[in-house]
């Protein structure tokens, strides 16, 4: 398990995109998560049923959450539980708030110019959607200098404040997941008993997100400290079981499961969206670790590219669907019909993400986390290991809204 694990890079950039049509899908489609009639745009009953099948697993951006909350739970505790060094723990603390502060504070600035300037369309455009419930609320507020800046430093991490981007929301859990397993590692990371310790805390966060830090945590501790339990679950059969059950329970509708096959397994008493899309998360990637074959496919280029660019990707996205989609959308509109229009939208939307990701990646992405490494040596100079701590691998975390 050395170096960077290329195939959860690629699930990373595979749950990014996920959450990208979601949100697209949100603004242009809303009949598919309201189960309206009245909104829909095409001619298909499809369009109101298709959200409470399994089929949503392509654009359940909750399943991406949970995802991408226990690939953090794994990815910042991995090297820690391989070398039992308690300093990679020290080192991921100390740089998260720099590395996710940056990022989030530049793209609140973005949001809050482009407010200043009225660039942003989406309430227009939500008329012609009928994205009354998601595209309309976005960005319907008078923007504030002061209110950027306290959302930006400190606001999405502890106070629940995102309007200027509502994917942020999940920063927050991001935040605050992040030191959970930082503290439970440091704990009980080297105690004989830790399962039993891990098991309680895990049950007492069972209704919430932090349940699948935690597990993912747990998921890296069993993987790397004890490999025989892994080793069993390499068998073929029991990778297809991971993967089908995994994806069954990660598609778990974000509507409501009346009529369909899900309510069997629908216990409102443990909230069982959350629930379920993280033991699916925990599921899909015991799968992927234990089958070459999906190995292989995660670890492919294109994958790992979309994984590089993840987190610039869920930040800048929805600031492309409120100016530039928008804009797109109602100029092709009138030649081209309403599905049509979307489809050309859609397209060279996504060309334009996959561009602006690239550069925000590497010009405001990797600058946070340089800028977290140099912050940390300074304050821990005579820290004789530090060097070796792989920054790309434990601080490179995502959180992909779902709203």
């Amino acid at each position: 398990m050395k170096g960077k694990i290329r195939y959860f890079d690629g699930l990373r950039g595979l749950a990014a995109l996920v959450v990208v049509i979601q949100h697209y899908i949100l603004a242009f489609y809303p009949a598919i998560f309201s189960r309206s009639d009245e909104l829909r745009h095409t001619g298909y009953a499809l369009e109101t049923t298709l959200a409470s099948t399994p089929f949503n697993i392509f654009f359940n951006g909750n399943f991406a959450v949970c995802i991408f909350f226990v690939l953090s739970g794994y990815v910042l505790t991995n090297k820690f539980f391989v070398t039992k060094d308690s300093e990679y723990i020290t080192a991921g603390a100390c740089k998260r708030y720099i590395r996710l502060m940056i990022p989030v504070l530049v793209i609140v600035s973005i949001a809050y110019v482009f407010m200043k300037l009225s660039i942003f369309n989406n309430i227009e455009v939500s008329k012609i959607t009928l994205s009354s419930n998601w595209l309309a609320t976005t960005y319907d507020f008078e923007p504030s200098l002061m209110g950027m800046l306290k959302q930006g430093t400190y606001g999405v991490f502890v106070a629940s404040d995102f309007s200027y981007n509502t994917s942020l929301w999940t920063m927050g859990y991001e935040f605050l997941g992040s030191f959970l397993v930082f503290s439970l590692a440091s704990i009980f990371g080297k105690s004989k008993k830790r399962y039993i310790f891990y098991t309680i805390i895990a049950i007492y966060f069972a209704k919430t997100y932090y349940l699948a830090f935690i597990l993912g945590m747990m998921l890296s501790d069993c993987y790397n400290s004890n490999y025989e339990i892994m080793r069993k679950l390499k068998g073929r059969a029991t990778c297809s079981i991971c993967l089908v059950l995994g994806l069954f329970l990660g598609s778990y509708p974000l509507v409501p499961t009346d009529n369909t096959i899900y309510k069997y397994i629908s216990i409102e008493t443990f909230n069982p969206g959350v629930f379920y899309r993280t033991l699916g998360a925990v599921l899909l990637m015991i799968a992927i670790m234990n089958s070459k074959l999906l190995i292989s496919f995660f670890s492919s280029k294109v994958l790992n590219y979309l994984g590089e660019i993840s987190f610039s990707m869920y930040l800048i996205h929805l600031i492309i669907i409120c100016s530039f989609s928008g804009t797109l959308f109602t100029s092709a509109l009138p030649y081209f019909g309403y599905n049509k229009a979307f489809i050309l939208t859609f397209v060279l939307s996504m060309i334009l993400i996959f561009i602006i990701s690239y550069y925000y990646c590497k010009y405001i992405d990797d600058t946070a986390v340089k800028i977290s490494s140099y912050v940390y040596k300074k304050m821990f100079s005579n820290t004789s290991s530090v060097n070796v701590i792989n920054d790309k691998e434990i601080n490179k975390e995502i959180a992909i809204d779902s709203k």
